[in-house]
């Protein structure tokens, strides 16, 4: 019985043993076979980016923590893992000890709190900096030959409770119950798809494969990775908002910048140098903010951060994270971006948009077909806003988290209940001044509007959208002057051949009015602001117009087209032609050719609509030839008439803004005054602002000419020479020179005017930005003094006539 019990338990003992043993081996086997993820915050639980997880022998193999402190190690059978980052106590884990669910926390070092900057006579920053330059150009990604990649973009707006002391019970009550459904859910989710490819130079095309915003059923607007922050942190210069900031790693660094050196992260094949940046004391320009991250391995930024010195009511701050793909180039991986508003319009509290881009799929320096590029560098495919959750779920790169689903699943409730997404596409011809009501676009220049002429203009105009036809358009609008007392109207019938190629033909009619000696250069299809709220001269014009338009060569396009109108002065004036036959009506037929070209023009087709953003480096031209008729349509004259312009718009580097145009027109028959050049004015005594591309001391129907050429030179220094604290003026320069000459003066009667042909001269200074008005809490609303003075063979005999004092006005974020 002794042994048989001796026996039963030393089996017994034996099998507990082989069950343990095996457990063991089993978990070791999990443990050390498979991958482990986590993340790494600090003692508030705050996650830590860029800690550099190690490995292996000599800490040969490692990762570094996203800016959402995640981490992933594909195999943890090695015998510790490390964590450091600079700051922070280091700490290693056996594997069995790692923590189960993930967290791993790091504490500060003791002597971290306290920072002490010392700067040497050499910053041992600079050297790191110099190198970081001197490679610019092979790091740059639009410096690749080609590259392409496939984003997924999410930007989400969340509350963010700032709040003012002195607040109205109903604020508070407003604030409390924001403050509540702030605990499960944010304001909006916004997420797209995008499908990128470049060619050097400057070659680029996107499609919005996928975009979904909550609360709006098939949206047409997308968020693309360059939207909002610059793509790539390299360009001596990036525009933000509406300002362009100076890149820390430019040239002359040192003059602008303070760099101090924090910490370096040794690895067996290079290492990165870790540092602070920002501008130095009393620096006039607008620069940035933040941390970045060198490697040695081609002195390439690995890590940065950024955010403007001068913060305004709009502040945007942003990270990027650069990693190699193929082929050892150095590419964005991550660009990350928080735009606060200090308030948000008509609440007290603001709000905060945090967006994350991921890229995916990155190739590099890999062929791509010449016809995958348009004129258009940003699409948005038309069933991009009706994709189904199987999409999102396969393209998503990072989950919605619990408070997104719930934004979703609340704000898609809200949509359908309240039609929020045709509300949104009601918006999207906005850019044209139109407002979408189901078929009908309501043309919202056309209700108020205000002259020197005509006095308040109150009117209407209504045109058919695509909800009638892709392929024809029509409509029309009246206006009525209430100082002249007289109706206008008009209407056009549009037919579109091939809408991404801009083919289309259009039929005008038209009895209205327009300003005499009307330039008609137009770079950019805005209208002359100055010409028609200024002037108290019009004629009255009555046309007929048909226009054939195309797109060629990608950044050429040319015009053909038909007119016959007629012109009446509304002043004292008549012509009298070489028959001797005195007439204050002319009718006049013509045949019309226009080309314009624009190289590298970016052209963004979203939210419905076609948006240029200009070139960076190319100028815009414009040439319009009309061939004068006799006969046809009882025209009257007989005349060739030439109009060229040339506008660059550049920014350079430490002195600001330069835009210019050079102009010319040529008519080689003698034709009534309003059909002559009368430049480019915008002075008037009773009230006057600054207009850029003008002559800003000249007054109306001073000037006309049959022939002439114009510069109007104007150089934005921004906030470079002047800046302290709140008092932020930005000057700009101006200059006007202008040379005309009017064959046969005599057959002109009844106005006095000259024709420049000995030349004319002014000079002027703005200061902007003098008052600034906060407007709605999003902005500042800056005006400003502009004064010129008009000299040489034109100066006035008084002299004090010669001073132009204008208003100006601006908008700025901070």
């Amino acid at each position: 019985m002794v042994i048989l019990d001796y026996l039963r338990t030393s089996v017994k003992l034996r099998f507990q043993h082989i069950i343990l043993h095996t457990l063991l081996i089993l978990a070791s086997t999990t443990l050390y076979g498979q991958r482990y993820s986590g993340t790494v915050v600090d003692r508030e639980g705050e996650p830590l980016p860029q800690v550099v997880v190690s490995w292996g022998e000599d800490r040969s193999q490692s990762v570094s923590t996203d800016f959402d402190g995640n981490f992933t190690i594909p195999d943890v059978n090695y015998r510790t893992i490390r964590f450091e980052t600079f700051g922070y106590e280091p700490t290693e884990y056996r594997p069995s000890d790692l923590p189960a669910d993930g967290i791993i926390t790091l504490y500060e070092k003791a002597e971290a709190l306290d920072e002490i900057v010392i700067f040497p006579k050499d910053n041992p920053a600079w050297r790191i900096v110099r190198n970081a330059i001197r490679f610019k150009s092979v790091n740059n990604p639009n410096n690749y030959n080609t590259y392409r990649y496939t984003s997924y973009n999410k930007n989400v707006i969340t509350y963010n409770f700032d709040i003012d002391s002195a607040m109205s019970s109903a604020d508070s009550a407003a604030i409390l119950r924001d403050m509540a459904n702030a605990e499960e859910r944010h304001l909006l989710v916004i997420e797209s798809v995008t499908r990128k490819f470049y060619k050097s130079p400057q070659r680029h095309e996107e499609e919005v494969i996928g975009t979904r915003i909550s609360g709006f059923e098939n949206p047409n607007i997308a968020t693309i990775p360059d939207g909002i922050q610059h793509f790539g942190f390299y360009d001596d210069y990036m525009p933000l908002l509406n300002k362009e900031y100076l890149n820390p790693i430019a040239s002359g660094f040192e003059e602008r910048y303070v760099f101090i050196l924090k910490d370096t992260i040794i690895r067996e094949d290079d290492s990165t140098f870790i540092m602070d940046y920002f501008p130095k004391r009393g620096a006039n320009f607008e620069g940035f903010e933040g941390e970045i991250h060198i490697n040695t391995d081609g002195w390439a930024i690995e890590y940065v951060t950024a955010e403007p010195w001068d913060k305004g009511k709009i502040s945007l701050s942003m990270e990027q994270w650069y990693t190699k793909v193929n082929g050892g180039y150095w590419f964005p991986r991550q660009l990350n971006f928080e735009l606060e508003l200090e308030r948000f319009p008509f609440r007290k509290n603001g709000a905060v948009m945090v967006g994350k881009t991921f890229l995916d799929s990155v190739y590099v320096n890999l062929p791509i077909p010449e016809n995958i590029f348009d004129h258009v560098q940003v699409s948005v495919r038309e069933d991009a806003g009706q994709l189904d959750d199987e999409f999102w779920e396969r393209r998503r790169l990072e989950e919605l988290d619990t408070m997104e689903v719930a934004t979703i699943s609340h704000m898609d409730s809200i949509g359908e209940r309240y039609n929020l997404g045709g509300v949104l596409r009601s918006t999207r011809h906005a850019y044209r001044g139109f407002l979408a009501l189901g078929p009908i676009n309501v043309d919202m220049k056309r209700l108020i509007a205000s002259s020197q002429f005509e006095g308040t203009r109150l009117g209407i105009g209504l045109y058919t959208n695509e909800l009638v036809s892709n392929v024809v358009s029509g409509g029309g609008y009246f206006g009525y002057g209430l100082d002249d007392q007289r109706l206008k109207y008009g209407g056009e019938l549009r037919i579109d051949f091939d809408k991404p190629n801009d083919f289309w033909f259009r039929y005008r009619y038209q009895n209205d009015v327009r300003s005499p000696g009307l330039i008609g250069i137009n770079y950019w299809e805005r209208t002359s602001f100055a010409q028609q709220f200024f002037n108290v001269r019009m004629d009255r014009i009555e046309e007929h117009a048909v226009l054939l338009r195309s797109r060629a060569f990608t950044f050429h396009i040319f015009e053909i087209g038909a007119k016959h109108f007629s012109l009446e002065p509304t002043y004292n004036y008549s012509f009298i032609p070489e028959n001797g036959d005195v007439q204050n009506l002319h009718r006049f037929s013509e045949i019309n050719f226009g080309w314009r070209w624009v190289q590298e023009e970016k052209i963004i087709a979203n939210y419905g609509q076609k948006i240029t953003i200009g070139s960076k480096r190319w100028p815009a031209v414009r040439l319009d030839y009309a061939r004068g008729i006799s006969g046809p349509f009882e025209g009257e004259f007989n005349y060739n008439k030439i109009e060229l312009g040339i506008q660059l718009d550049r920014f350079t580097k430490n002195l600001g803004r330069t835009l210019v145009s050079l102009e010319g027109g040529y008519i080689d028959r003698p034709v009534p005054l309003g059909m002559n050049f009368g430049y480019r004015p915008s002075y008037s005594p009773s009230f006057s602002v600054v207009v850029p591309n003008t002559f800003q001391a000249m007054r109306f129907n001073e000037f006309y000419s049959s022939k002439y050429v114009a510069m109007y030179f104007m150089h934005d220094f921004r906030s470079l020479l002047l800046r302290s604290g709140w008092f932020k003026p930005e000057i700009r320069f101006f200059q006007g020179v202008g040379f005309g000459y009017m064959d046969n003066l005599d057959q002109h009667v009844g106005q006095q005017f000259e024709d420049m042909r000995h030349g004319y001269y002014e000079t002027g200074i703005a200061v902007d930005n003098l008052i600034r008005i906060n407007t709605f809490n999003m902005g500042y609303f800056g005006m400003g003094v502009g004064g010129f003075y008009r000299y040489g063979p034109y100066s006035l005999p008084n002299i004090w006539d010669n001073f132009a004092l204008k208003l100006a006005f601006m908008y700025s974020v901070n």
